[in-house]
This record gives C-alpha cells, structure tokens and sequence, in this order.
C-alpha cells in the first residue's frame, strides 16, 4: 500500500503552523506513520489524522483560512514468496488441449456419396457426439449454411464438388444443438476458421 496524505489550500500555504501527521495503531499504540508505503499489512489497519497547532507569532495571519486535507490510498496486488518446494501452477499441457480433426474429399458421380462429404472427430473434449459446423458454398450463393450431424462419421454437405474451408466448428453433446423442448443448447466447444484437409476418400 502506499499512503500518502496531504494538505490543500490557504490553511495550509507557506511556513503554515499547523503540523499534519498520519498515525498508524501497532498493538494498541498510535504511532506516526512516516510511510508512504506499508509493506505485510494486517489484515484490519487502522488510521487517523492528526492535525496540531503550535502557536506562533504570526497566527494572525493564517485566521479564518481554510484547508482540506487530500489522502491518497494505493494498493498493489503482488505474488507472495513461494514456499521452498511448492512449484506454483504448472501450464496447461498442451496435448490435453481440445483438438479436432476435420477431412473432407469430393467425388463425382455415380454413387451415393457423390458429392462434398465431410468427417470431424475432437479429441479432449468429454462427452462430445454432435457435430454443427457453419460453412459457405457455391451452392447458396455465397451466404452461410450449416448442417448437424454426428462426430467420426461422414457426412454428405452437397451433391455439388467444392472446397471447404474456413469453417466454423460447434462441438456438442448427445443432444445436438437442441434439447427435447426444441431449445438451444450451448456447445461444449467452438473452433472458428478451420480448413478441413482434403482427403482422397474412404
């Protein structure tokens, strides 16, 4: 913390006679406090302003003036010492991180598959089974469509061939994006512009 306390205006100008002084409670004790920093505060400190008048022989000319006194309370949040042995919070590990995987391959016809298909599986994510992915297509002109279907399985977008990328990845759990009532239902995780790697196909 720093503490700093300080007197304004005409009382307080020049050679003033009035002594200002901060005072700290220790055990019971005011004792002044010379600050400005207080370092290992208590968990409850306490503090008060002293303000003294030692008469001189120019009183007069401080009478009828007035002043405010101006305190100032910093606090800075620092790390406390590690204790010997305590290694502190270890970063993430990155292979525990969510991942996913996206593929697709095109194929003309015939077939039942002739078309753009795609498959997305995750890895790290508990409970993750429903896949929603938002993506765009010559197919509608340019403005975004998106489809529902299950994780590690392919899926057919469109009958049409097109490269898919820069596609939004909503993964959710066995439910979909939907509840039973038909409400919508947050993702267990979202990745934003992925570009699926073409595959030649199963």
């Amino acid at each position: 913390y720093d503490i700093n306390v300080e007197g304004v205006d005409e009382l307080f100008e020049g050679n003033t006679p009035v002594a200002l002084t901060v005072l700290r409670k220790v055990e019971g004790d005011w004792q002044v406090f010379e600050g400005p920093e207080l370092e290992d505060p208590a968990g409850v400190e306490e503090f008060k302003i002293n303000l003294k008048w030692d008469h001189t022989d120019y009183d007069i000319d401080y009478q009828g003036k007035t002043g405010r006194i101006k305190i100032n309370v910093v606090a800075t949040q620092v790390e406390g010492p590690v204790e010997p042995g305590d290694p502190g919070e270890e970063p993430g590990d990155p292979d525990e991180e969510p991942r996913v995987i996206a593929q697709y391959y095109k194929k003309s016809p015939p077939g039942f598959d002739a078309g753009t298909n795609i498959k997305i599986e995750t890895e790290n994510i508990e409970g993750a089974a429903k896949v929603r992915i938002r993506y765009t297509s010559p197919t509608t002109g340019g403005r975004v469509s998106s489809n529902t279907f299950d994780l590690g399985e392919w899926f057919r977008l469109s009958s049409t061939l097109f490269d898919l990328e820069n596609i939004d990845i909503y993964i959710y759990d066995t439910r979909g994006p939907l509840d039973e009532l038909g409400r919508p239902i947050d993702p267990l995780h979202v990745f934003y512009g992925i570009d699926p790697e073409l595959v030649p196909g199963p």
